[in-house]
């Protein structure tokens, strides 16, 4: 196959852009020639990922490109100082990438068949997007308080954790609010946001001002997202604020999650920290869930109206038993009815 020195031609439209107020972003990465001249024929897609760490662990835009129409592959004389070991052969592949908004140092990966970097996998790029906030990767869902385009912030660390409480991300472009209310309340999702916090400063955490842009009606500070992008759904887990798994009540119970507390749902005895899992006869509860262990003990513990049932017990009071003025103390179908003379029901009522 020839190869011309410098080919030139357009980007294919593989593209996943970052946002949608993106800038054509000219990035350079240096390889071996050989290497792509011997693997590479025309047609071989190469992916060109941009990064915002110089470990290239955190992408931000990634546009796939056949070897043909990058826009230009330079081969490099390198002069080499006297005494020092020679530099390896090298040639320079040069591409735009379109719609990055990412902001401050940048740097680049490129795969595929033929690609053998030189100088290291994660080369640093001279050029930045300009225009644009920086971009914070944090884990969210939709806001139970404001589903149409509120956020809660999921993560333990990082620059939206905070003060200022869990719905305090407010989309304010209309990009990032179409996005936001797409999004499945029922899962989490890890994204990409375009906003004036730093990547790598925990503003919030710090308490400093950036954080409050306004104060919305509650008081409660607020971040201002002006984009966002690249969202996933991580894998569930027991702590992840939402019923999924095999879990009976959320993040608890299953075959995962630790046990679940007293008075939560559950399926099977296994499911509770008491060990005691039934359907409650209250005649205020309903379901199978986690009956305390003093419930079950066949005494009249503090709390309950009668022996294992009653008050603090979802386990309802049968007829004759105890009650104190409160149906809720009652198996289901009964109610608390007050001793003959008795005004307050409080002594002496009995579930009937």
């Amino acid at each position: 196959m020839k190869w011309a020195l410098c080919p030139v031609g357009s980007l294919l439209l593989a593209i996943a852009p970052m946002m949608a107020q993106g800038a054509d972003l000219p990035v350079s990465y240096l390889v071996n020639p050989n290497a792509l001249r011997a693997s590479a024929p025309a047609g071989t897609p190469l992916t060109f990922a941009l990064y915002i760490d110089d470990a290239c662990t955190t992408q931000v835009a990634s546009q796939v490109v056949n070897v043909e129409n990058v826009n230009v592959i330079e081969w490099l004389i390198r002069v080499t100082p006297t005494g020092a070991t020679p530099a390896p052969r090298t040639a320079r592949l040069t591409a735009t990438l379109n719609g990055v908004t990412a902001g401050g140092n940048l740097y680049l990966t490129v795969t595929g068949p033929g690609i053998q970097p030189v100088g290291g996998i994660c080369q640093v790029q001279p050029a930045q997007a300009a225009g644009h906030f920086p971009i914070t990767r944090a884990t969210v869902s939709r806001s139970k308080q404001n589903p149409y385009y509120g956020l809660e912030v999921h993560d333990t660390a990082g620059p939206f954790v905070g003060p200022f409480g869990k719905d305090c991300l407010k989309p304010v472009d209309r990009q990032a609010v179409l996005v936001a209310a797409s999004l499945d309340p029922s899962v989490l999702h890890t994204c990409d946001f375009e906003t004036p916090l730093s990547n790598d400063a925990n503003l919030c955490g710090a308490r400093t001002p950036p954080c409050a842009f306004y104060r919305d009606g509650s008081g409660g500070g607020c971040i201002l997202i002006f984009d966002i992008a690249n969202c996933t759904v991580p894998p569930p887990t027991c702590t992840d604020g939402f019923k999924n798994q095999d879990e009976p009540d959320v993040d608890c119970g299953g075959t995962t999650c630790a046990p679940c507390d007293d008075l939560r749902n559950c399926n099977v005895n296994s499911d509770c920290g008491s060990g005691h899992c039934a359907m409650a006869t209250s005649a205020c509860r309903g379901g199978s869930i986690c009956i305390p262990a003093h419930c079950y003990n066949g005494v009249r513990d503090s709390g309950e109206s009668d022996v294992d049932c009653g008050e603090h017990c979802p386990l309802g009071c049968g007829a004759g038993q105890r009650c104190y003025g409160d149906d809720c103390d009652c198996a289901l179908g009964l109610r608390c009815a007050c001793a003959p003379g008795e005004a307050s029901c409080y002594k002496g009522s009995v579930c009937r």
